[in-house]
Order: structure tokens, then sequence, then C-alpha cells
């Protein structure tokens, strides 16, 4: 039995247009909940079906035109980006939706958040949100 509110956010997702993702990262990658997410709702037989030609997985998300992550941390960017390979992206980017090939992805990240005073933290929230409706 699919629990309630797993479906809702599964209907949600064959809906949408574009999706985007927003969580901090913790330990080089996403937070478990937001794992939890991956692994709960994007589920095969509803988001994906298995490949078919070629495919690694058929996309079932016909709507969807865009997809955007936008990710805070404390590791500098270019150490996340050249020693430890962006983790986040492989997983949300290459490990989920190119392999349903969706190629329309947009990473946003925040780095150093750790480093800013509260004001400064409060003028890149703003930023974000700009950026997020672009």
């Amino acid at each position: 039995m699919i629990d309630s509110l797993v479906a809702d956010y599964q209907e949600r997702l064959l809906k949408a247009d574009e999706i985007v993702f927003i969580f901090p990262i913790w330990w080089e990658a996403m937070p478990a909940m937001t794992k939890g997410f991956f692994d709960k709702v994007i589920a095969k037989g509803i988001i994906y079906d298995e490949p078919q030609q070629g495919k690694i997985f058929v996309n079932k998300l016909v709507n969807l035109k865009k997809v955007k992550l936008v990710t805070v941390m404390a590791t500098p960017h270019l150490l996340y980006r050249w020693v430890f390979g962006n983790p986040v992206t492989k997983i949300v980017f290459r490990g989920t939706f190119r392999k349903m090939g969706f190629h329309k992805v947009k990473w946003l990240n925040y780095a150093n958040m750790t480093k800013l005073s509260n004001e400064e933290r409060t003028k890149k929230l703003r930023i974000f949100g700009n950026k997020i409706i672009k």
C-alpha cells in the first residue's frame, strides 16, 4: 500500500513542468530525508519505467521542462567540485534525471555560508529567490 503523502508527491511530479529541490549539503551529499524522498517518491512504474531500446530508464515526467537544484554548504565550492567531484549533482542529475533521459538541469550552489554574517545570508536568500524564479 502506497503512503498517501507519497502518492500526492508523485501526482504533483507527474503534472509538474519544473521541479526545484532546495536543501543543504551535509557530509558532501543531500540530507537523509531528501534521499528518502528520492527513494520513495521517484518510483519505478510511476515516475519511470524499465529501459527500452537503448535508454537507461523511460521517463514518465512528460510535462517536465526543467529541474533546478539549489544548495547551500560550508565547503568551498572549488574544493567540493574538484576534490570531491560534485557528489550531489551526480546523485540528482546523472544518477536520477539523466538516467530517465532528461538533461535540462541547473545547479545553483552557495558555498562558504558559515563564513557569512546573518545580513549577508539574508541577502543571499533574496538572490536565491530571484534565480529560482527565472
